[in-house]
C-alpha cells in the first residue's frame, strides 16, 4: 500500500503521506542498493568493466530513476504505472545479472542471495504498486499558474 491505501477497515493506514517519490518506501529500497552494488561490480575481473558490470551499474540505477520520473507524471495513471513497469523490468533484469555473475564466480551464494531477495522485494512492491495506485495528486509545481484571465493583455 502506498498513497491512500485503505486498511482493512477502510481506515487510512499508518504510513505519513507520500509528498516525493523519496517518500516511498520502494524508491527508498532500491535507491539503498545502488552504491553496494557499485561495491560489488569493482570486484568483478577488469575484462567484466565494460560488461556486465556496466549492464548491472545501469539496472541498478534505473530503478529508482524510473521511480523518480514516473511519480512525477503521476497525473497520468497509465505514464506513471508505465515507468513503474520499466522500473520492474529493471529489477528482474538485475535478478538476471545477478544469476550471470554467481555462475560465473564473481560472487558468493550469500551475496547473491542477499542481492536476489532485495529485488524480488522490489518486484512485489512494484506490482502491488502498478495493480493498486488509485490516489492521483497533481504533480508538485513551484510554479504558479494565473488564474484565467489574469496577465491577459489581448
Amino acid at each position: 500500500m502506498e498513497s491512500g491505501d485503505r486498511g482493512p477497515e477502510g481506515a487510512a493506514s499508518k504510513r505519513p503521506p507520500v509528498h516525493s517519490f523519496r517518500d516511498l518506501e520502494v524508491y527508498q529500497r532500491a535507491f539503498a542498493l545502488v552504491k553496494p552494488i557499485q561495491d560489488l561490480v569493482k570486484m568483478f575481473p577488469e575484462r567484466e568493466r565494460h560488461r556486465l558490470s556496466d549492464q548491472m551499474l545501469r539496472a541498478s540505477a534505473s530503478i529508482p530513476a524510473n521511480i523518480a520520473e514516473g511519480f512525477a507524471r503521476r497525473g497520468s495513471l497509465p505514464v506513471f504505472k508505465n515507468h513503474l513497469s520499466m522500473a520492474m523490468g529493471s529489477a528482474n533484469e538485475m535478478e538476471a545479472h545477478l544469476d550471470i555473475a554467481l555462475t560465473l564466480g564473481y560472487l558468493t551464494p550469500e551475496q547473491h542471495r542477499r542481492f536476489i531477495d532485495e529485488y524480488q522485494i522490489i518486484g512485489k512492491q512494484l506490482r502491488r504498486m502498478i495493480q493498486t495506485w488509485r490516489t492521483i495528486t497533481p504533480p508538485l509545481s513551484t510554479l504558479h499558474s494565473p488564474a484565467a484571465g489574469e496577465g491577459d493583455n489581448r
